[in-house]
């Protein structure tokens, strides 16, 4: 069986368990939902186990709202190091994605002592993916988001190599889906017109 290291938030209040954990985010216009995913993993996984072994990363809010960490190994050669908090919004409540979604402390473990793990692939190795795919850094800087396909988690990094203002808006380029559970990529044109 295939563990996934996907959270789903379901919680709405928030409780700052850790000062010094949201002293970093202030300044951040999704502050009360970084604070939020905090939380979460500090109720799941323990405070000093989050402190010691987690370091929020950053929020993509392209496409669905994720928070992303990182674990503390810098040793991990096959970019396996990360663990997403994933919010859902409807009707003024955060609910529990469709996907079964479970996360063990063992699999953060295993990563840290540079073991192989069932943790997600980062942001990092997936533009090393998407450079040794080809995709050129266009016009516009990538677009990068995540979302998912065949019940995987997906990055999906987009390049933009051309647009015209003129009439309708008119946009093309390439863009790499990874899987971010193994790695495996397509590498695909778009185009836009709107």
């Amino acid at each position: 069986m295939f563990l996934l290291t996907v959270l789903t938030f379901s919680q709405t209040s928030i409780n700052i368990s850790n000062k010094s954990q949201t002293e970093n985010y202030k300044n951040n216009t999704h502050y009360i939902e970084i604070i939020q995913a905090n939380n979460y993993l500090n109720n799941i996984l323990g405070l000093d186990f989050v402190s010691k072994n987690l370091k929020f990363d950053t929020i993509i809010t392209d496409r669905h709202l994720v928070a992303i960490y990182e674990t503390t190994n810098t040793k991990n050669l096959d970019g396996k190091n990360t663990i997403l908090v994933w919010f859902k919004f409807h009707n003024l409540r955060y609910e529990i994605d469709s996907i079964n979604t479970v996360l063990d402390k063992k699999e953060i473990i295993k990563n840290i002592k540079g073991k192989k793990c069932n943790l997600f692939i980062g942001l990092k190795k997936a533009k090393e993916i998407a450079e040794k795919a080809g995709l050129e850094s266009g016009i516009k800087n990538w677009n990068i988001y995540l979302t998912y396909q065949n019940n995987f988690p997906i990055w999906v990094i987009q390049s933009t190599y051309g647009e015209s203002k003129e009439g309708a808006y008119r946009a093309s380029g390439q863009l790499v889906k990874i899987n971010m559970i193994d790695g495996s990529f397509d590498k695909n044109d778009w185009d836009a017109i709107e």
